[in-house]
């Protein structure tokens, strides 16, 4: 059961573990830090290169200029309003004089953001690069990695394929976050299939996967030696038959058969990626360790 699967990564993760350099460094105390930390974040291109697009909030929010550093407004309830480039800088109903990005940090996990008629949770950057604009999304990995799974599953699978599926999304997610060549965003949304968060609390089994393997990541280094190293792996199932270059993958049908045969999740995994390892991306003190047992009991 995965009850004793994690308590067992647990146990390795009381040293501090660290994930490969390079992961960002706003979220380095998500690694090293007894205190509960912000959760790791990753930014997704969700709109690239375009003249202008239709975006609309609804919530309390606020606007601030990332590259200053700067708080521009607040506004509350509802906008929707192209958002173009000007040719002073951004223009979203109101212009934003030199002002060439902007970041939309909502006030309330409620605040929704509608980009071209899709729902996303958590910040959006809009950056107007030569005239065009293109956004990015900003979200925690939990909340990514159930976005991005849950459009391939119509139905539940068994417990332990689910899992498995989880904790090898995240390492992708961990791994896309750590080795970007790209100083702006993380991943391409039309590549890694993100569709905003709309596609969550489908009863399907993945939200609740993702919560009972939260932090779990595969590493082709042991955790015992205090790092995690992920690596890209890839979700393969008839909704999504192509993965990215260079990508080890794993297929939804291969996996739960083996859940069938009474493999668990650690299994699976170290079956299909040899010479890996589960280990945690955070550090666990006893209560800690005691709450996520009595979560997965």
């Amino acid at each position: 059961m995965l009850k004793e699967l994690t308590l067992a990564i647990v146990a390795v993760a009381v040293p501090v573990v660290t994930v490969e350099a390079g992961i960002w460094d706003s979220i380095k105390s998500t690694f090293v830090s007894n205190e509960t930390p912000a959760p790791p974040q990753i930014r997704i291109l969700i709109v690239h290169d375009t003249n202008s697009s239709m975006l609309e909030i609804k919530g309390d929010y606020n606007i601030y200029d990332p590259y200053k550093n700067s708080k521009l407004a607040s506004r509350y309830g509802i906008k929707r309003a192209p958002i173009l480039s000007a040719s002073t800088g951004i223009k979203w109903g109101e212009e934003f004089p030199g002002v060439y990005q902007i970041k939309i940090v909502p006030d309330h996990e409620k605040t929704r953001t509608v980009v071209n008629g899709i729902e996303y949770s958590g910040n959006i950057y809009v950056y107007d690069v030569g005239g065009k604009i293109s956004i990015v999304n900003e979200i925690d990995i939990e909340h990514y990695v159930s976005a991005v799974l849950s459009p391939l599953f119509d139905h539940t699978l068994s417990h332990e394929a689910m899992n498995a599926l989880a904790i090898a999304t995240r390492t992708d997610a961990y791994h896309l976050a750590a080795h970007s060549q790209n100083p702006y965003w993380h991943a391409d949304a039309q590549k890694v299939g993100y569709m905003g968060s709309a596609v969550t609390h489908r009863g399907n089994g993945v939200d609740e996967a993702v919560d009972r393997t939260k932090y779990m990541v595969m590493s082709q280094t042991s955790p015992y030696r205090g790092k995690i190293t992920t690596f890209p792996t890839a979700v393969v199932s008839a909704k999504k038959p192509q993965t990215h270059e260079g990508c080890a993958s794993l297929s939804i049908d291969e996996v739960e058969k083996m859940a069938q045969k009474g493999n668990q999740a650690d299994k699976i995994l170290t079956h299909i990626f040899p010479n890996t390892s589960i280990g945690l991306t955070y550090h666990f003190d006893q209560t800690q360790q005691r709450e996520i047992a009595e979560l997965i009991d």
